[in-house]
């Protein structure tokens, strides 16, 4: 899953998912989908890369799909 980050808190970063994940339907009931809020730790980092800053800037101006608790 490819997410663009938004924040950190503490240890934990917060990230708009960018993608849809393939193996949820995306008209079902999940929280995961493309455009929600995940929270996720450095360990769950698998790779890094930087998408055009006009598409970051983009993702991050629209409200998220659904807000992670916090």
């Amino acid at each position: 899953m490819w997410v663009i980050v938004s924040e950190k808190v503490d240890d934990t970063y917060i990230g708009i998912l960018d993608n849809q994940p393939a193996c949820l339907d995306p008209d079902a009931d999940f929280y995961l989908g493309f455009g929600v809020e995940v929270p996720f730790k450095a360990e769950h980092i698998i790779s890094i890369d930087q998408p055009p800053q006009d598409y970051v800037e983009e993702v991050l101006a629209e409200a998220p799909a659904r807000n992670w608790s916090r």
